[in-house]
């Protein structure tokens, strides 16, 4: 077997890697051949200035690419660099400043990449000890395989360090790692690899180290600037993923091993990985569910054409009419080049979102201009469409109801508007006016009203309702945040109320109860 052939069969090896076949839907986070790369270059028999060229390449791209492999691809730089050291190629003084050169190249690829558009305190996010990795990580195949089974994780999140190795690889490191402990003749030292890689390794376990569905133990853990920015800690297995798997065909290829048995032990490992793992080259295999669209995209496009942004309201949420309808509405806006603003992003701009909501609130509750939306498409449903009454009253929209959505289209979007009045048979011309907690009493004094509040609503409850309830005898005025608040109104009057500081309330009554006030009774109620 030629040394080509071990290149061809070992490349194939790394491709079909569960780890990376797995993550083979995320465009960024799937570029696990720059691991592949790092790894080579630490082992690939050139001076350390020659292999410093070379990282310069890998840093560069991985900065362009994904955090998350940056991170890990300068871990094992700076193992080269320290392996460097050892052998006297360079000097302690000189690889700590060829390392600190890293960091005005990644700058520089970020800045190109749009990276600084976002403030560093929107690059933080949390879930670390959620999305770590297992001790079963390396046999755990999540019943996929041929071989090894599923074993139980310890949160649903572990499933971010998915890391597979399959039958092959690990017949295949745990014989080599069998004949080099006991072939006299090698001898075993510690190598700065090595301890990059348990340094990631420890990180991916995270401070709550689990077994199976198991906590082994929990200590104080790496600080919070880390933690949050690197929340998704199960990933950085992979160092430990892809250099057992690099090792072990170089252990194998650099063995004493006769030619056949190196052959034989290559070529069996590599057949019986294959068929571990079959059932993840078929596409079926990531079928998890069809995807039914939500809306009519094309009917939306059509809709919308010619405006210029998608106000979905209140922005930034993923269910409006339907759970996660967003990424429908999000396919409009990109077939009709619009602004839209909804969508998922794993780090976004929250300053920039905040400032926007207060504009775009303060817009809603003055009524008076559409501002910056005037060729916006305003996008809500029955629970949140009260917000654009006073746009509509003073004429400065038109609304109507298209399946459980509320369209609010701007007077001068007249095309969209005219294209709306020609299909009244699908959206239905609407007024909007906003019934207010005091309102819908007064309107309704001569029922019983039984009324609850609770969590951010004791908080939001506007002034109107409050002297409302105040005037018909509530104690509302005892009503702290995040209460829980409950009551009986009947003919002008709070007849019962009662509130709890617990999140939780509950009241019942046995039919014929007479309430507090001794006046009013509900009978079969």
């Amino acid at each position: 077997m030629t040394n080509s052939t071990w290149l061809i069969i070992g490349g194939a090896w790394f491709l079909i890697s569960p780890a990376f076949i797995t993550r083979s839907g995320h465009l960024a986070l799937c570029a696990h051949w720059l691991l592949i790369w790092a790894i080579w270059i630490y082992y690939v028999p050139r001076l350390a200035v020659q292999k410093y060229k070379m990282t310069l390449w890998n840093v560069g791209i991985a900065a362009l690419i994904q955090p998350y492999l940056l991170a890990m691809s300068l871990g094992i730089h700076f193992a080269t660099l320290w392996k460097g050291i050892i052998d006297k190629q360079v000097t302690l003084k000189k690889a700590i400043l060829l390392f600190l050169f890293y960091i005005p190249l990644i700058g520089v690829c970020w800045f190109i990449a749009g990276n600084f558009n976002i403030p560093l305190s929107s690059n933080s996010a949390g879930g670390y000890e959620v999305y770590s990795a297992n001790l079963n990580v390396f046999w755990n195949s999540g019943g996929f395989a041929q071989i090894f089974p599923g074993f139980p994780w310890a949160t649903s999140g572990q499933s971010e360090g998915y890391s597979y190795l399959g039958a092959g690889t690990i017949i295949l490191v745990t014989l080599m790692s069998f004949y080099y402990l006991f072939a006299k003749q090698v001898k075993i030292y510690v190598q700065p690899i090595w301890i990059v890689i348990a340094l990631m390794t420890i990180y991916a376990l995270s401070n709550v180290v689990t077994f199976n569905e198991y906590i082994v133990i929990k200590y104080f853990g790496f600080p919070k600037f880390i933690t949050d920015v690197f929340r998704g800690s199960g990933r950085f297995i992979w160092g430990l993923h892809y250099f057992l798997v690099f090792v072990a065909i170089k252990l194998v290829h650099d063995s004493k091993l006769p030619i056949v048995v190196k052959h034989f032990l290559f070529v069996s490992a590599f057949a019986l990985q294959v068929y571990d793992l079959k059932d993840f080259f078929y596409a079926d295999h990531y079928k998890i569910a069809s995807y039914t669209p939500k809306i009519n995209e094309e009917v939306w496009a059509d809709l919308t054409k010619g405006a210029e942004r998608l106000v979905m309201y209140p922005p930034y949420q993923w269910g409006y009419g339907s759970e996660f309808d967003f990424f429908d509405f999000a396919n409009v806006a990109v077939e009709n080049k619009l602004d839209i603003t909804t969508g998922y992003l794993a780090r976004n701009h929250r300053k920039a979102r905040n400032e926007y909501r207060h504009v775009l609130d303060s817009l809603l509750e003055k009524g008076t201009d559409l501002g910056e939306e005037q060729n916006s498409i305003f996008v809500s449903n029955e629970q949140y469409a009260y917000r654009l009454d006073k746009l509509y009253k003073n004429n400065l929209v038109k609304a109507f109801k298209f399946d459980t959505y509320i369209l609010a289209v701007p007077i001068v979007l007249k095309d969209n508007i005219a294209y709306l009045e020609r299909h009244p048979e699908q959206f239905y011309p609407i007024t909007i006016e906003r019934e207010g907690m005091a309102e819908f009493l007064e309107k309704h004094e001569n029922h019983i009203v039984f009324f609850t509040i609770r969590d951010e609503g004791t908080h939001q409850l506007c002034e109107e309702a409050k002297t409302y309830l105040r005037n018909a005898g509530a104690k509302v005025d005892s009503l702290v945040f995040k209460d829980a608040y409950v009551g009986v109104f009947l003919k002008g009057e709070v007849v019962f109320d009662e509130y709890s500081k617990n999140f939780q309330l509950e009241k019942s009554w046995e039919a014929g109860t007479v309430l507090e006030n001794g006046v009013y009774s509900f009978q079969n109620q």
